[in-house]
């Protein structure tokens, strides 16, 4: 596998806390579990990183920040004129 970089941005909209949303709840698990399953492939992928951004972390399914899928949590806070 090629060395890549996999982003995605408003990963709480993809891969929301089962159980909160209230449009398809079973669609929406089904989703959140084929995206958890696919990254417990990942991590033999050392060339492979993946980063999820959001400005909601309270929504992202907590099964998401397990180790072995997104391991680290980096905040970014707002830019100050420096």
């Amino acid at each position: 596998v090629a060395p890549c970089v996999i982003f995605i941005d408003e990963i709480d909209s993809l891969v929301p806390a089962r159980g909160s949303s209230g449009n398809e709840p079973q669609v929406t698990a089904r989703v959140v579990n084929t995206i958890l399953a696919e990254m417990d492939g990942m991590e033999e992928l050392s060339s492979v990183v993946l980063v999820g951004a959001t400005n909601r972390p309270g929504l992202v399914d907590p099964a998401l920040l397990r180790p072995g899928r997104l391991d680290e949590l980096v905040y970014v806070g707002t830019p100050d004129a420096k």
